[in-house]
Formats: structure tokens, C-alpha cells, sequence
């Protein structure tokens, strides 16, 4: 299984129009063969941080994930604007 895992902050005002990026993604995800989980979370401590999760069933449904997201975006990802600061990601492969 491959878990991506990846920390945004928002800018205050960039909260609810990202929610509603991260909704689209959380099912484009979830549509793909492969994903076996995928969910958002915003923090209660801090609401402009979120923990964006997804599980994969392996490395190969990862890297068409990756590769159909690249298509979608060409280079310019529709969240960035909303960005603080540039976001965290981690890729983990669990056997």
C-alpha cells in the first residue's frame, strides 16, 4: 500500500474555496481504481491547517494517480493561490 500524506495552511481567506478543491479531489481520488481511502481534515487548534490523506493499494495505482492529477493541473495546481506557505507532503510505501 502507498499512503500519500500531505499538511497545508491556508490564508484565512482561502478556506472556503479550498474546501471545496479539496471535496473535488477527495472524490476524483476516491473514483480511481486503486484508492482504497482518501480524506481531508481541518484542525481544531488551527483551522487554516488541514491534513490531506490517501491509500493506495500499491505503487502502480499511485503513479496513475500521480500521472492523471499532472494531466488535470499541466503544471498549475488550483490550491496554490490559497497556499500560506508552501504545503508538506510525504509518500510512504507500507508492506
Amino acid at each position: 500500500m502507498v499512503i500519500e500524506s500531505l499538511v497545508i495552511t491556508l490564508k484565512k481567506d482561502g478556506i472556503e474555496p479550498a474546501v471545496k478543491i479539496l471535496e473535488h479531489y477527495k472524490n476524483f481520488k476516491l473514483s480511481l481504481q486503486g484508492c482504497i481511502n482518501a480524506y481531508y481534515a481541518q484542525s481544531q487548534i488551527n483551522p487554516q491547517c488541514f491534513l490531506v490523506h490517501a491509500e493506495f493499494s500499491g505503487q502502480e495505482s499511485y503513479e496513475n494517480y500521480r500521472k492523471k492529477v499532472n494531466e488535470i493541473i499541466k503544471g498549475k495546481m488550483p490550491l496554490a493561490e490559497y497556499f500560506e506557505k508552501p504545503p508538506v507532503m510525504g509518500v510512504y510505501t507500507v508492506k
